[in-house]
C-alpha cells in the first residue's frame, strides 16, 4: 500500500545544498573571527596609547565574537543534520510510525490532524480498526465519505495540497 503513494508536487528539500552553504558560511565566519581577533589584540596592545579604542567598542567586538561563535556552532549542527539519516524522512512521501501500545501514537495523530485541519491543510485521519481485509483504497475513500475511485480521490487530495502549498496527509492509526 505504501508503494502506491505518488510523489508529492512539493519540492524536496535540497539537503546537500544546505550542507554546502553551511560549510561556506562557516568559512566566512572563520575569516571574520580571525579579523576580529586581530582587531581585539591590536586594541589590547595599544591600550596605553592615546588613540586606543573606546571600551564600548571592545565590548561590542567581544559581543560580535560571541555571536559569531554561536552562529558557527548552529551552522555546524545544521550541516550535520542535513548530512544525517535523520533528515531523510522530510523528503519521503510516506512514514511508518511504530511503537508499543499506549505510547501516544493515536494522540499524536489526532493532534497533528487537529492542527492541520485548523490551518486548512488537506488531512485525512482514519482508524485501523475501521478497516477489514478488503482492498484498502476503496475503504479509505468510503471512510472519507466520498464517492470516487482511487485516482479521483488522490487527484482531489493532490489539488487541495497544491492549493494550500503543503503536502496532503493521510494518517492511519493502528494499521496492524
Amino acid at each position: 500500500m505504501l508503494e502506491d503513494i505518488r510523489e508529492s508536487s512539493v519540492s524536496p528539500i535540497q539537503f546537500d545544498q544546505i550542507a554546502e552553504r553551511c560549510s561556506i558560511s562557516q568559512n566566512h565566519i572563520s575569516a571574520c573571527l580571525g579579523d576580529l581577533e586581530k582587531n581585539l589584540k591590536q586594541t589590547e596592545t595599544s591600550k596605553e596609547k592615546p588613540h586606543s579604542k573606546e571600551p564600548q567598542e571592545q565590548d561590542y567586538c567581544k559581543f560580535v565574537r560571541s555571536y559569531l561563535h554561536d552562529l558557527s556552532e548552529t551552522l555546524r549542527d545544521l550541516e550535520n543534520l542535513a548530512g544525517s539519516r535523520d533528515a531523510e524522512p522530510a523528503n519521503t512521501p510516506a512514514l511508518l510510525l511504530v511503537g508499543m501500545q499506549g505510547t501516544g501514537k493515536t494522540h499524536l495523530f489526532c493532534d497533528i490532524a487537529k492542527h492541520r485541519v485548523a490551518e486548512g491543510y488537506p488531512t485525512v485521519l482514519l482508524l485501523g480498526q475501521q478497516f477489514s481485509n478488503a482492498e484498502p483504497w476503496s475503504q479509505i475513500i468510503l471512510l472519507s465519505g466520498l464517492s470516487a475511485d482511487r485516482e479521483q480521490f488522490l487527484g482531489a487530495l493532490e489539488a487541495a495540497a497544491q492549493a494550500t502549498g503543503v503536502r496532503a496527509l493521510i494518517l492511519i492509526d493502528a494499521l496492524n
